[in-house]
């Protein structure tokens, strides 16, 4: 028979840092927890215990110490699609006091369930939707293209999972969004999420620099995701400069070719500059910098942005849905044929560019002080840009000049004080093609 000697100055054990696990899409996978766990004597039994949809533990393991106060153990709940996973840390010291953490409101995440369950393609978001919605601008591309997506957000997730990435049925993730992560996946060496995904031949997109890199000049060498994946040596953070308006593509290139002959405005005050180890460079800046790079490892293929691409198409988050502008459309499109995943041919055509001229709806619409207009033209020619009041007089002459094929983006500020609150209406001419759109200033 055991017998504990009662002091009563002894505390039971103290459990702190428990592990916490983020919603997952596969609740069927090994999860470990680990937790920090003290006393003033010495630690005899370590309990890690769970249950499925119930405040109280059903199944329970012994953990392993893994230095003086670190225990770790691992589980698998088998959890199904909607199950929430409850999960306790116990311990007992020498003396047999007990403590339970997280006995009135126990740790927990839920296994989600898929909303299209033929999608090969991740959206990974990291960004706080209240405030964005730049996922909106794919989940358009989707339904454009015929490409399901399965949408997941890393915030509202309370982190990223493993079994969100590492499944085989993905041929393709998207990681998108500006929240700046802790740890940039570039420089992860042996990392538990990205390198397994991607050492199966899940393919890799990046988009925007604040998922690259802190802000500083980042060197990349054997044994990084950025390195050995990406093909990148170096990249040069330079986002607080405002020099970044333009990017066209590189002639002969599988992706961005079609875009080599002009430049594209982009609503973007900075980039990020990219010095290729082995990756080819697909967008290059007015300066000639190179804005984006893609690479082929083993059978994963990965493409980095260093800018939102985003801001070639039409969106103000609150008011219109997306409008998404042929060169953003027709790169994505040559992205899926080059990673296998097939596009539907009928609803959008990869070899082709409108062939007409296209007047984007303003941002923001209502405005205040100043809103930006868009527009798109096939090829060069002469382009009035007027605004008119609703009597049908001009009240601002915007642009009268000869201008290349592309997309033309400007912030329009009315300067004059007669213009009062109202309607206005937008008048693009190009050649025979003339077109309008509705604003509303209010002062």
């Amino acid at each position: 028979m055991r017998v504990f000697v009662s002091y009563p100055w002894r505390q039971p054990p103290i459990i702190t840092d428990i592990t916490t696990i983020p919603n997952t899409l596969d609740g069927d996978r090994q999860f470990q927890v680990s937790a920090h766990i003290s006393d003033d004597g010495s630690i005899e039994e370590t309990y890690l215990m769970w249950s499925i949809d119930s405040t109280a533990p059903t199944d329970s393991i012994a953990m392993t110490a893994i230095n003086d106060s670190i225990y770790a153990g691992e589980f698998n709940p088998r959890a199904q699609p909607n199950d929430t996973v409850y999960y306790w840390i116990g311990a007992r010291d020498d003396e047999g006091l007990y403590n339970c953490a997280a006995t009135d409101a126990p740790y927990h995440f839920v296994v989600k369930p898929r909303h299209n369950p033929n999608a090969e393609v991740l959206l990974l978001d990291t960004q706080d939707t209240t405030y964005y919605g730049d996922y909106m601008q794919y989940l358009a591309l989707s339904d454009s293209l015929d490409i399901p997506m399965e949408y997941w957000n890393i915030q509202n997730n309370n982190g990223l999972e493993p079994g969100v990435i590492q499944n085989q049925s993905w041929k393709c993730i998207f990681l998108i969004g500006h929240a700046v992560i802790e740890s940039p996946i570039l420089k992860a060496k042996n990392d538990n999420i990205w390198r397994p995904a991607l050492d199966t031949g899940i393919h890799l997109i990046v988009i925007h620099q604040y998922l690259f890199d802190s802000g500083d000049t980042t060197t990349f060498v054997p044994g990084d995701i950025g390195y050995d994946y990406f093909g990148i040596h170096q990249i040069i953070g330079t986002r607080v400069n405002n020099d970044f308006n333009s990017i066209r593509g590189i002639s002969g290139d599988i992706l961005t070719g079609f875009a080599a002959d002009s430049f594209y405005v982009l609503n973007q005050e900075s980039a990020d500059y990219i010095k290729p180890a082995l990756a080819s460079s697909i967008w290059v800046t007015e300066e000639n910098r190179i804005t984006g790079i893609r690479n082929q490892y083993d059978d994963t293929k990965t493409v980095g942005l260093l800018f939102p691409i985003e801001h070639f198409n039409s969106y103000d988050y609150k008011y219109n849905p997306p409008v998404l502008a042929p060169v953003f459309t027709q790169f994505f499109v040559n992205l899926f044929n080059w990673m296998d995943i097939p596009v539907n041919i009928d609803k959008h055509s990869p070899s082709t560019f409108p062939e007409t001229v296209i007047l984007y709806p303003n941002f923001p619409n209502p405005f205040n002080n100043s809103t930006t207009l868009r527009f798109y033209l096939p090829k060069t020619s002469d382009v009035v840009l007027e605004v008119y009041d609703i009597t049908g007089r001009v009240v601002a002459s915007v642009i009268r000049s000869r201008m290349k094929s592309g997309i033309h983006q400007l912030d329009w500020i009315p300067r004059s004080p007669e213009l009062a609150s109202g309607i206005y209406f937008l008048r693009l001419q190009s050649g025979t093609r003339v077109l309008t759109r509705k604003m509303v200033l209010l002062k």
